[in-house]
């Protein structure tokens, strides 16, 4: 389920649907702004296609929830990643490949 179609099912999110522009304007901001970076000491200008590798996720969907919401809705992780994870899976997979890997070299280790 993608961001757009997650808070669009959520019951009282807002009184209009959200837009993939209204929730990829938003993310576009958020990858220019250092606070989504920390604790990382890093040059946002400079950083191209990896700011998807670096950025805190968490802190982002969470801002995104309830600047769309109005503060109506906050982000529940738990929830919220798994529908998020869970469309991934059947959309655009590849995008776990790195974490898919890394769990795999530690089961692996054991």
């Amino acid at each position: 389920m993608s961001l757009q179609e997650e808070t669009n099912e959520i019951e009282g999110f807002r009184d209009r649907p959200l837009s993939e522009e209204e929730v990829g304007g938003l993310i576009e901001q958020m990858r220019n702004d250092v606070r989504y970076f920390q604790p990382l000491q890093v040059d946002v200008r400079n950083l191209g296609d990896d700011w998807e590798r670096v950025i805190h996720a968490a802190r982002v969907l969470s801002d995104v929830f309830s600047q769309l919401s109005e503060t109506r809705m906050a982000y529940d992780k738990v929830k919220h990643s798994m529908r998020l994870t869970n469309w991934l899976i059947e959309h655009n997979p590849a995008t776990l490949k790195e974490i898919s890997d890394l769990i795999l070299r530690v089961i692996d280790a054991q």
